[in-house]
């Protein structure tokens, strides 16, 4: 075999491979939908460890981020709340009495603040928990409670 049969011989077979080649293609559709809504996220309060029978404040956040444009309430309700004193427990029986305020007002379970969020925004709004002062330091232990705050718009 002389190299030109050889050369032609290889023209034929990579014309032959290229002629297997062949494509398809199709297309897909990405979408989202945005509803209406709102979420709403809060820091945890922690009055540290009770070095004095004195009150103390601590300062928390609530933040609501809604898609569309909201006029609502939060609450604040708290399984151990009596009237706007509310109780984070220890050992079942042992409590330390705290207060949410809402610009230097407590807050009830029932009571609710306005907050109002623009469209596709957020709002963190500060509020107020206050250990109330002690009348003797209460036993050792670890005190909590939970507070279930809602946006209701």
């Amino acid at each position: 075999m002389n190299k030109f049969s050889a050369l032609i011989g290889s023209v034929a077979l990579v014309a032959t491979c290229s002629s297997y080649a062949a494509t398809s293609s199709t297309q897909i559709t990405v979408s989202v939908t945005v509803g209406a809504g709102c979420g709403i996220s809060a820091t945890d309060v922690d009055f540290g460890s009770i070095v004095s029978a004195a009150s103390t404040d601590e300062n928390f956040d609530v933040t609501v981020s809604c898609t569309a444009a909201a006029t609502g309430n939060l609450t604040f309700v708290s399984s151990g709340a009596s009237g706007t004193t509310r109780y984070m427990v220890a050992n079942a029986s042992d409590q330390i009495a705290y207060e949410i305020l809402s610009n230097g007002t407590a807050l009830s379970n029932t009571d609710t603040v306005s907050t109002n969020v623009p469209a596709a925004s957020s709002v963190t709004t500060q509020f107020t928990a206050r250990r109330s002062t002690l009348a003797t330091i209460p036993p050792e232990g670890s005190y909590a409670d939970t507070v279930d705050i809602t946006y209701t718009f």
